[in-house]
């Protein structure tokens, strides 16, 4: 009961911020609010915070995607266009853009940043920015795009393809009304993981035909600032009708269900994130997400996740038929018909109460899936990152379905974007491991999540 009255206060707090920031954007003559994101290492003169990712590549990029002077030119002439800027108040293309929109004189800025990260780089009210400490990055994201219009990301690591995979989750739940994504750098520097998402997701049936339309309609590659500007004034968004009231309720009904059901579940316990879209139980992707959770809850570790149907049914269905208990953290609109499975499932009307719950297990397995697996799994790997979460595996099982399409897909991309170009470090593949999940080769995920546990306890 603590526990929850503590979760509750921090989430109200989080939520009158979000409320202050939309009172200073009506009482204000802005155009619109626009989220910018991107690497917190690149320095000015188009430096890194750390080259030691040298000492390792086979060569050395001649280019960079984009300089730290070109996003503080952006961010300024957004700001004398009449956009009020919201940046995740960090360093690189953030303090960029915080400097360079400052710098007109009745420009409105707000930073947003974490506790933990606060404490650790800082946080100051300079050039003009308007700042707040929330308690999550679940929270910083929310309130960063919650009063948005239109979101820039500059290329970065896991923490800006977090950003940019909530955007298109929140928008694909209609939590978020469609607005555009602009993605700085030249299409190429993106490319790979839109191809990935092609010759995964997609083509496995994981994305929506309304997930489809917005990656068709509302993601953008501007060559020039003069392009972002012209997306900017004719196909910006509006910013979500949040009633702030109405999600502290509702959050608060989701953390009681999700407390009451899971004082059941004793620790160790594995996350399971995976595609709820229906699939045949014959699917060789159902197949092995059901061997691999019968094996995991015949170990006595127990289990719970984030939908109904596809993998994760097939996840629920292993743990009922080997006489266990798991829970389930679904949709209203996806709540099962079945009294079998109404014991098992938890309806959830906030996304972001579904993803703090998924976010505080022993280990996390990630069956393939689409836009709200992937916001799960790179939110936690984020959390495990800055040391928001407790360290812990996180196994990307199929790993066929990771390296999918041209150049070994997803993996590939990030191997030569985010670690090749210095925005994140190889170590993100000690956090996120690729694993085989096909008969015996099972085995060697449920070695690493026994070593994982036994160090954990």
């Amino acid at each position: 009961k603590n526990e929850m009255t503590r979760i509750v206060g921090q989430f109200n707090s989080d939520m009158s911020i979000i409320l202050s920031m939309k009172h200073k954007m009506e009482q204000s003559d802005k155009n619109g609010l626009v989220f910018v994101g991107g690497s917190a290492r690149v320095k000015p003169d188009n430096g890194l915070a750390d080259r030691n990712f040298f000492d390792y590549l086979p060569f050395v990029p001649k280019t960079r995607h984009c300089t730290y002077e070109q996003a503080g030119e952006l961010a300024q002439l957004l700001a004398k266009k009449k956009f009020a800027v919201v940046i995740g108040y960090g360093t690189g293309f953030m303090e960029a853009s915080a400097k360079g929109a400052g710098q007109v004189p009745d420009s409105l800025v707000f930073g947003v940043q974490t506790q933990n990260l606060a404490r650790k780089e800082g946080f100051s009210d300079e050039n003009r920015i308007q700042g707040y400490v929330v308690n999550s990055m679940e929270a910083r994201e929310l309130a960063m795009l919650a009063n948005s219009s239109a979101v820039i990301l500059f290329p970065g690591g896991l923490g800006t393809l977090d950003e940019l995979i909530q955007a298109l989750t929140l928008m694909q739940l209609r939590q978020l009304p469609p607005m555009p994504i602009i993605l700085m750098g030249g299409k190429k520097r993106w490319q790979g993981f839109f191809d990935w998402l092609e010759a995964g997701p997609i083509k496995a049936g994981m994305i929506s035909a309304w997930g489809q339309q917005i990656l068709k309609e509302h993601v953008y590659f501007p060559k020039t600032d003069a392009e972002v500007l012209d997306i900017l004034e004719n196909k910006r968004g509006r910013p979500a009708p949040l009633d702030i009231f109405e999600m502290t309720g509702l959050f608060s009904d989701d953390l009681k269900k999700a407390f009451e059901s899971m004082e059941k579940l004793q620790h160790p316990v594995i996350a399971c994130f995976g595609s709820g879209m229906w699939m045949n139980k014959t699917d060789p992707l159902y197949v092995s997400a059901y061997q691999m959770a019968r094996r995991v809850v015949e170990n006595g570790w127990n289990v719970y996740s984030d939908g109904f149907g596809g993998t994760m049914g097939a996840v629920h269905q292993a743990a009922m038929d080997a006489g266990f208990d798991s829970v389930g953290l679904v949709n209203p609109n996806d709540w099962p018909e079945s009294q079998d499975s109404q014991r098992l499932y938890i309806p959830m009307s906030l996304l972001c109460t579904r993803n703090h719950i998924l976010r505080e297990s022993d280990a996390d397995l990630v069956f393939p899936g689409g836009f709200g697996t992937l916001n799960n799994t790179f939110k936690n790997a984020v959390g495990i990152q800055i040391g928001e979460l407790k360290p812990r595996p996180i196994l990307l099982m199929n790993y066929e379905f990771w390296i999918a399409g041209r150049k070994q897909g997803l993996v590939g991309w990030m191997e030569r974007e985010i670690v090749g170009n210095g925005y994140a470090d190889q170590e993100i593949f000690d956090i996120l491991k690729l694993v085989p999940n096909h008969g015996k080769e099972q085995d060697r995920a449920i070695e690493i999540l026994g070593e994982s546990l036994k160090e954990a306890a």
